[in-house]
């Protein structure tokens, strides 16, 4: 399991990350993957070169897999498209939300997440994260902002609206939740190989027994 920071003070809002702690996304390029009979690491490889900027806003989704296509010289059809790919490809992790459905009736919850435009609007409504009243939502591609970049935990917490040290953030990537301890929020490094751990973390450190 991930080494996480100790509670320093009582946590008053938490913020989730979507894609691999709200719900898996990486079957979308495994199927890709798959479909062209490539290597993993392949598709991965440019994938990584568009991904930064399709969180940030810059390009689209549609760019995106358009991009990945054509970098590798695969024949692109509409069936392969990403926001397709990811309507049958992205998977809840339920044991999450139902720990986000917990907190959101007990106290202040949101969504700090690198996304895709249009995909935050498509998960709630195929119910790979919750409808929730969500207190506060900081999506990248409209801010132009990615984690860890420290203008994005500035903007969250400034949304927060209580003290730093009173956040806990909860991301699956290392990267994340270290920048997010260098401002004095608390973090958990989510685990989402083993999932039912984590969560027993997290609620250990929310005192929800």
């Amino acid at each position: 399991m991930a080494k996480n920071n100790s509670v320093k003070s009582k946590i008053k809002f938490v913020y989730f990350d979507v894609g691999g702690v709200l719900l898996y996304w990486e079957n979308v390029l495994t199927a890709l993957a798959k479909h062209h009979r490539k290597e993993i690491k392949d598709i991965y490889e440019v994938f990584h070169k568009y991904d930064d900027l399709t969180c940030r806003g810059i390009i689209t989704p549609h760019q995106l897999i358009h991009g990945i296509h054509k970098d590798l010289r695969l024949t692109y059809i509409e069936e392969l498209d990403m926001s397709r790919l990811a309507k049958k490809y992205f998977e809840p992790i339920p044991q999450s939300h139902r720990l986000i459905s917990k907190l959101a009736a007990k106290m202040p919850v949101g969504l700090l997440t690198n996304i895709y435009l249009g995909f935050l609007e498509m998960s709630l409504q195929y119910g790979f994260i919750p409808k929730l009243n969500y207190t506060v939502v900081v999506k990248s591609c409209d801010l132009g902002l990615i984690k860890p970049d420290k203008k994005i935990y500035l903007y969250a917490q400034k949304m927060a609206g209580v003290a730093p040290s009173e956040i806990l953030f909860i991301d699956d990537y290392k990267k994340n939740t270290a920048a997010a301890r260098k401002l004095g929020w608390q973090t958990y490094t989510f685990d989402n190989l083993h999932v039912q751990d984590s969560i027993k973390e997290i609620e250990k450190m929310l005192h929800l027994y």
